[in-house]
């Protein structure tokens, strides 16, 4: 039997090693990014280019969702590191794993 098939969300986990995040300072800097720990301990950020969601917590753990390949997910990672070191925060380089 021969199945079509078309992948329309890929989705990462993302760990900062030993990082401890400031959301609320990360909120505030990224645009378009929501947080609000009573609601929701992760903060939403999204990006349209390319196009993914991040849930970000403060552990240093992120899942990233919503990107159409591997390769636009990666993509999605690396924008977000660089935001966040340039926010100040001690990321190094995030270990990612595919889930689906």
């Amino acid at each position: 039997m021969d199945a079509e098939y078309e992948i329309n969300n890929v989705v990462l986990t993302v760990s900062y090693k030993d990082a401890e995040l400031d959301l609320e300072k990360i909120a505030s800097a990224l645009e378009g990014a929501r947080y609000d720990p009573e609601v929701f301990a992760a903060l939403i950020y999204k990006t349209s280019e390319p196009q993914a969601s991040f849930l970000i917590f403060a552990s240093g753990k992120a899942n990233c969702v919503g990107a159409r390949t591997v390769e636009g997910a990666e993509k999605a990672i690396e924008n977000l590191t660089d935001k966040l070191q340039d926010l100040g925060c001690d990321v190094g380089e995030p270990e990612t794993e595919v889930q689906n």
